[in-house]
């Protein structure tokens, strides 16, 4: 009973992820398939969960799955040989807004594994792809992931740079949360560069627009 709760768990939040694809919500499509995955935890049995849902889902959608789910887990190495396989399909069929969102979530898998050079390589693709588009938003995630990157390797005025492309992006579609996020991330590479009287003021600027639309000055990507 545990495991077929889980699993009804799992195709629930599939099929919701379904129709926000259908709708045109990528963002929402990748956050609700990762929390379907979550919600389903593998905790009943690896084998046999993904074995169930490899029985109502496409080849592709549980590719992306289990490489989500391994990330989950810092199993790295995998996810990314994972998302590799995926780009190669994607790009092969010319699926450019998921080839996009491939691109994106292997970078983050492999910033976390620490090949930033990779990482970095797999973000300039995302944006590529999101230009393409015409998908700003898309654009303005690619610059903060490109900065927190380069902040990674200690290069905060890269980083900054990033952050104010993705500031000016948030700005011109009126994504007030990702103007937040922009924002902070300027902010913390102000502080990483010892400018803590300037990144000061950028922090309460974030959080008088976090508390303007309801929302928390930690979410995002920094």
């Amino acid at each position: 009973m545990l495991f077929r709760s889980s699993w009804q768990k799992a195709k629930s939040y599939y099929e919701q992820s379904r129709d926000l694809a259908n709708g045109g919500g990528s963002k929402d499509f990748q956050r609700e398939l990762s929390w379907g995955l979550s919600q389903c935890q593998f905790n009943t049995g690896d084998v046999e969960v993904v074995k169930s849902l490899g029985e109502e889902l496409p080849a592709d959608d549980l590719d992306a799955i289990r490489a989500i789910y391994l990330e989950k887990c810092n199993r790295h190495d995998e996810s990314i040989a994972l998302y590799q396989k995926l780009i190669k399909t994607k790009k092969g069929n010319r699926e450019k807004k998921e080839l996009m969102q491939m691109y994106f979530y292997m970078g983050v898998a492999q910033k976390n594994a620490r090949r930033l050079n990779d990482a970095k390589s797999a973000f300039l693709a995302a944006i590529s792809l999101a230009e393409d588009l015409g998908d700003v938003q898309a654009q303005c995630m690619g610059q903060i992931s490109l900065g927190n990157g380069s902040s990674a390797l200690g290069h905060s005025d890269i980083a900054r740079s990033h952050h104010l492309k993705a500031l000016a992006l948030a700005k011109t579609i009126g994504n007030r949360e990702g103007e937040v996020v922009a924002i902070r991330c300027v902010a913390n590479s102000l502080s990483d560069a010892g400018e803590y009287a300037v990144a000061e003021l950028l922090y309460r600027q974030a959080m008088k627009i976090a508390d303007c639309i309801g929302a928390s000055i930690h979410q995002g990507a920094c």
